[in-house]
């Protein structure tokens, strides 16, 4: 598998696949916890008219880079699906 480690290798020196998806959540959760209380300050300080623009450009600025992306992100996923040896892969990604 992808995530054995080899003979020579310490034990501490790579993480395991439940730390790292323990950060990767924690790290979820920060930003969704950051982004819930920049809007309800944002919706304080700017008043709704304020906050109705605010929303507006950024509902533009996120259409915007869906567009933009152009399925990049999902082509990066299916190259590395079909590679037949990962870590060069995910070298050169």
């Amino acid at each position: 598998m992808f995530f054995e480690k080899s003979a020579g290798e310490e034990s501490g020196k790579i993480p395991s696949f439940s730390a790292n998806l323990t950060s990767q959540w924690l790290g979820t959760l920060y930003t969704a916890a950051v982004s819930l209380g920049l809007t309800f300050l944002l919706g304080r300080v700017l008043g709704p008219e304020g906050f109705g623009t605010y929303s507006y450009v950024l509902t533009l600025a996120t259409l915007f880079l869906v567009l933009q992306d152009g399925g990049t992100y999902c082509l990066g996923d299916q190259f590395l699906g079909r590679c037949s040896t990962n870590a060069l892969c995910v070298g050169t990604y």
